[in-house]
């Protein structure tokens, strides 16, 4: 058959052959996977208009039913899953394990710990259930031992979460039984309580103020949000109208602030030419005011690098160097010599060397304090980052290479948590699913799985083998999955326990070890009385 003398599909396909088993189980794998990370309900599969759009595809193709998709193909992709997830794990070392909590709509305390490996991939490894318990430093480290000997805890090198008293104090005891898992603080988890005492502070709470007023005027009065909206367009301003101020979002105070800075001319116009539409009595006042556009500019000043640094040590790719870099362009001080020697003792002593070997590893870090070879190689921001500069590095014995590569495969943030969060938040909201937290954490390991494999998983999908089709890296595909996979923001709130009365337990976990020597050398000594040797060199 030909259709304006073009030979359509049919002639390329026999209706009456059913697909190869092979070809129809890939084509149900692939189906179950677009059902379960596009928020689409498994009773679409047995809707007359998908059914029909199958038929239009592939006539050979039958679909799976509604249960068949739901039960056996979803267990066999959550094994799947489990079983690379499980291989990968094993054969890796230099893990973080990040940890926070949540709370539901429907009122369910649940705890969301993920295991970061250090090629930045993220797997919800465990969501639990623990409504019905006391969330004290004890027990939430009981469940991280639960996990750390299930993994292998030698597999780790940190424990990352914020600092609510009674995680601080899990941290604290995990590492006073694991001496070499570092206990790491949430560093976006710090700049975001400087972000909301700054949003706390009169000058900043004042303009806040009057932004929302701008905004909720223009968004609740129909026709000065039209006309709003028309000069925006007639004057040609890029981005849109006004986003409101939401208090438990701090990051949307950069953005308020911005787009009433972009819109200064619009809103001055509306001013000038229309204010009979400007019916409340407060708008023109805010807009006229003396200097609010210019305290505007001074706020988002020091906002904008608060909010670039949090964006920025968010990255599922953050480390360790993205701290410093972080730090340093918010201004904030770093420590001096003495410190970074003590810190460096102390994370040699904890992984296990004796004195001898700390000592060459303070000389090391003193030839790289002072430029020293083999610390003088370039760096180049454009082909180099810190990982590969210490990887390429001659240096023997290795212990500060060690050391710096072990802290750069530390991931910092417990944004992981957070985004996993949104994801069961968007299940739970948008789609409605009041699932069982067991049901929940299976879907949450499939996407969180494909979040970070999408590369090597798919099989068309950017890799250049169609006409016209594009050849895609592997961060462009990620980007591009993140994009789609995007979550609406979750109302639900952080389920931390402040429990005062563990502030100052949380260094009282370990056990006092007399002073040794085995065969190593000495490996009980003071890192401060080290650090001495090396502070005025």
């Amino acid at each position: 058959m030909k259709i304006n003398g073009q030979l359509t599909l049919n002639e390329f396909h026999d209706k009456d052959q059913p697909l190869p088993k092979g070809k129809s189980d890939r084509i149900d794998k692939a189906l179950m996977r677009f059902f379960i990370c596009c928020d689409v309900s498994f009773r679409i599969v047995e809707s007359p208009f998908f059914l029909d759009f199958l038929q239009e595809l592939n006539s050979a193709y039958n679909p799976p039913s509604r249960d068949i998709l739901t039960n056996r193909l979803f267990e066999e992709e959550l094994g799947y899953v489990n079983s690379k997830v499980l291989r990968e794990l094993e054969a890796t070392k230099n893990l973080t394990l990040a940890l926070d909590g949540w709370s539901s709509l429907n009122h369910l305390s649940i705890w969301n710990f993920t295991i970061l490996t250090p090629t930045n991939k993220e797997y919800i490894y465990q969501l639990l259930d623990l409504s019905s318990n006391s969330h004290t430093g004890e027990f939430i480290a009981e469940k991280i031992e639960d996990i750390l000997i299930r993994v292998g805890a030698e597999k780790f090198s940190a424990i990352v979460s914020d600092n609510g008293s009674n995680v601080r104090k899990a941290r604290g005891i995990i590492q006073s039984k694991h001496p070499y898992i570092e206990d790491v603080r949430c560093i976006s988890h710090c700049v975001n309580l400087i972000s909301c005492d700054i949003v706390k502070h009169p000058f900043a709470e004042n303009l806040l103020k009057k932004i929302n007023i701008l905004a909720n005027f223009f968004r609740n009065n129909a026709m000065a949000g039209a006309k709003l909206r028309e000069l925006i367009k007639s004057m040609n301003v890029k981005g849109g109208g006004i986003v409101p101020f939401c208090k438990t979002r701090w990051t949307t105070a950069f953005q308020s602030i911005s787009d009433i800075i972009r819109l200064k001319a619009v809103l001055e116009e509306l001013t000038s030419n229309y204010s009979n539409i400007l019916s409340n009595e407060k708008i023109k006042p805010i807009i006229r005011s003396w200097n609010f556009f210019n305290d505007l500019k001074v706020l988002a000043f020091i906002l904008k690098s608060l909010r670039d640094t949090i964006l920025l040590l968010e990255r599922s790719s953050a480390n360790l160097s993205d701290c410093y870099l972080g730090m340093a362009c918010i201004c904030l001080k770093y420590g001096v010599w003495q410190k970074i020697v003590i810190i460096a003792g102390k994370v040699a002593k904890n992984v296990g060397m004796d004195l001898e070997c700390s000592c060459i590893l303070c000389s090391q870090l003193l030839m790289y304090k002072n430029n020293e070879r083999p610390f003088n190689q370039p760096y180049s921001n454009r082909i180099d980052d810190p990982i590969k500069w210490w990887t390429s590095m001659e240096l023997e014995p290795p212990y500060l290479q060690s050391l710096a590569l072990r802290l750069f495969f530390i991931c910092p943030n417990s944004a992981s948590c957070k985004r996993g969060f949104s994801m069961c938040g968007w299940i739970h909201n948008k789609r409605r699913l009041w699932l069982g937290v067991e049901h929940l954490e299976s879907i949450a390991k499939i996407i969180s799985y494909y979040r970070s494999n999408a590369h090597s998983e798919f099989r068309f999908y950017g890799k250049g083998t169609k006409k016209e089709s594009v050849k895609l890296s592997d961060s462009e595909i990620n980007a591009i999955i993140n994009d789609s996979l995007a979550e609406l923001e979750p109302e639900e709130e952080d389920d931390d326990d402040n429990l005062n009365n563990d502030d100052n337990e949380n260094n009282n976990c370990g056990n006092e070890n007399d002073k040794e020597e085995s065969e190593r050398g000495i490996i009980n000594y003071n890192v401060e009385d080290l650090a001495k040797e090396f502070v005025d060199k």
